[in-house]
């Protein structure tokens, strides 16, 4: 069973043209795709990644259970409503 249809030649090429796209996109993103998980240059890149977010306030360091405990303390919710 073959199906076919009729397109005109701009459409081709606009065709063409978004294909081409998709493939640069596609093989950008296989580029990207970095170490693999779990590996030790995958750690390496997440603790970096994650030091760079706490430097930027978008996490808490804590380095020991002290602060671990006292950091979970402060979210408790309180019970007395």
């Amino acid at each position: 069973m073959s199906q076919s249809i009729t397109i005109s030649q701009t459409e081709y090429e606009k065709l063409l043209n978004r294909i081409a796209r998709l493939e640069q996109a596609i093989h950008k993103l296989l580029k990207k795709k970095g170490p693999a998980y779990g590996s030790e240059e995958w750690w390496d890149n997440e603790i970096k990644e994650g030091l760079e977010e706490v430097k930027q306030g978008k996490g808490v360091l804590l380095s020991t259970p002290e602060e671990l405990q006292s950091y979970l303390d402060t979210l408790k919710v309180s019970d007395e409503n």
